[in-house]
């Protein structure tokens, strides 16, 4: 396999800032905080180790977009506004905020579709981690009330999921993203508390409420009701 020839530093200076993960990240976090950060804030705010973001920031100060004031333990970083390109670094990593924005909004608008059966939209795993990569659904938990899915039976239910999912279909392809919904109410709540079950712990282990209350609140504010099979769960 050929080695990568070196690029030219001045006709291609993001190959030198985005180059490497923790060059992606470093830029990132400087980029939006706007300001000047320390190199500890710099591991807490990246997960990166102190080597990583001592290399990573020698990296990117030597490109010339960034820069670094103070000397001994008080040295602070940031992004140079003077650089010509620092206008287009920090509009980069603003888009890419605001499409995960845009990304949860259209969950949330799909969900409130339903109207007052909606209890409580929840995002959960690998994205609610922030371990997801390229092949990772975006994992939505949708809660209804029981009495509305008890009094109209399953196909009620169903008709709900359906139309959540039609509504979540547009907004997702133009925020480029996979959404997988799973659709509970009130007593599969109850019942998959009450039994520890194990997706509902992983669920309360890294679940994030969009809309309603998160799930330990539903899970003790519900009563406990009559036990239902499980396959009334949509998962």
């Amino acid at each position: 396999m050929a080695r990568a020839f070196h690029q030219s530093l001045q006709r291609y200076p993001l190959s030198a800032i985005m180059g490497t993960d923790a060059g992606v990240r470093l830029s990132r976090e400087l980029a939006l905080h706007g300001g000047l950060l320390g190199a500890p804030d710099l591991v807490r705010r990246t997960g990166l180790s102190k080597a990583s973001v001592a290399r990573g920031l020698a990296a990117l100060e030597a490109s010339g977009a960034f820069r670094s004031v103070g000397s001994g333990r008080t040295v602070l970083h940031g992004l140079d506004a003077d650089h010509p390109l620092a206008p287009a670094i920090g509009a980069l990593f603003e888009a890419e905020s605001a499409r995960f924005q845009d990304l949860l909004e259209a969950a949330r608008t799909a969900a409130r579709s339903v109207g007052p059966d909606l209890v409580a939209l929840w995002l959960y795993g690998s994205v609610a981690r922030g371990e997801d990569g390229a092949d990772s659904d975006v994992d939505l938990a949708l809660i209804l009330t029981a009495a509305r899915a008890v009094a109209d039976g399953p196909a009620r239910r169903q008709h709900l999921a359906d139309a959540v999912r039609d509504e979540m279909a547009s907004s997702s392809r133009k925020a480029a993203f996979s959404p997988s919904l799973v659709v509970l109410d009130t007593d599969d709540v109850a019942r998959l508390s009450s039994e520890r079950d194990p997706w509902w712990m992983a669920v309360l282990a890294d679940a994030q409420a969009l809309v309603g209350e998160d799930p330990q609140t539903i899970a003790t504010r519900v009563p406990r009701r009559v036990r239902r099979s499980p396959q009334a769960i949509d998962r």
